[in-house]
């Protein structure tokens, strides 16, 4: 048979991979490799299976000579069992979840109820089976994606489908080294995919989507910080829109750049806002002290406001 290799990729940010490996190739009689999503095999073998600018999460390789598998997501689940049986899978997961245990790492819930008595270990194991992302390891997942956006700037997404393969968090922290004019094609491509999506729009609705369109297609918007002029102008679309739309659909019109992300297992410490307050639920953005990864933007309406609270009760 032709020596394969099988390789668990994670995000290089975590500064863990190295441990980790020892950890892993204990837990699975070496059956399976752990290396950075940053490696340079890694980066070659994902593009070879999975096309260019593949999405950044974790990923199981299978290598054979130049032939080269891919799974990332749920997909990971049949092939890893496979190749390590249920025992060992079991262990390499638990190893996976007693690292991220060991490096301090906080959980909060997934759907505000489904994980919220699961250990750390099976936390880790949904996360990268059922999710299909990492639990930070060593640092935030926010920090994580500043440190992964600033080292690949020439190599960032420029385009609205490039963009949404990625989390939210990653989103925003690739929206603030983007310059004006992508961020404002991105906006005014998310705001046409959402009034088409939803159709059937009232003369007010349309009114509503044509001013908020009007805004991100000037490029000059997203020179930041916006002027007084353009906030107080989306804070009278934000006041309109929720009354026409409802809360949930105005913030996805003007304030989510892209879907909705079911893959964001750990909530961001710091993602609203405390002057264009988009928190739902009987929640307001608050400001919180130290634990909070504030960014430049990526909060509010277009993104246009730095994220420098979080949504409390």
């Amino acid at each position: 048979m032709t020596d394969q290799r099988w390789i668990l990729a994670f995000d290089a940010s975590c500064g863990k991979c190295r441990e980790l490996s020892d950890v892993v190739r204990r837990a699975c009689e070496g059956k399976l490799e752990v290396l950075a999503l940053t490696d340079p095999d890694v980066v070659r073998w994902r593009t070879a299976a999975l096309g260019p600018n593949p999405r950044w999460a974790p990923t199981l390789l299978r290598v054979r000579g130049e032939r080269v598998r891919a799974w990332t997501g749920p997909a990971m689940a049949l092939p890893l069992v496979r190749w390590l049986g249920v025992r060992s899978t079991v262990r390499v997961l638990q190893a996976i979840g007693e690292a991220r245990e060991a490096a301090g790492g906080a959980t909060e819930g997934m759907g505000r109820k489904q994980f919220l008595r699961l250990g750390a270990g099976a936390v880790a194991a949904a996360a990268i089976l059922v999710a299909g992302r990492t639990p930070a390891f060593g640092a935030s997942e926010a920090d994580a994606a500043k440190a992964w956006a600033a080292a690949n700037r020439s190599r960032l997404p420029q385009t609205y489908a490039e963009m949404v393969r990625h989390t939210v968090t990653y989103r925003r922290a690739i929206f603030a080294e983007l310059p004006a004019a992508v961020r404002s094609a991105m906006w005014v491509e998310h705001i046409d995919k959402w009034a088409r999506a939803r159709g059937g729009l009232t003369q007010a609705q349309a009114d509503i989507v044509a001013a908020v369109r009007k805004i991100a297609a000037t490029e000059s918007t997203f020179r930041l910080p916006a002027s007084p002029e353009v906030l107080d102008a989306l804070l009278g679309i934000k006041e309109r829109a929720i009354a026409e739309f409802g809360h949930a659909d105005a913030f996805r019109l003007l304030a989510a750049l892209g879907p909705d992300d079911p893959q964001s297992l750990l909530a961001p410490k710091c993602a609203c806002n405390l002057w264009d307050d988009w928190c739902s639920n009987e929640t307001s953005c608050i400001a919180i002290q130290g634990d909070c990864e504030r960014t430049s933007s990526g909060c509010g309406d277009l993104w246009l406001a730095p994220c420098n609270g979080r949504c409390f009760n």
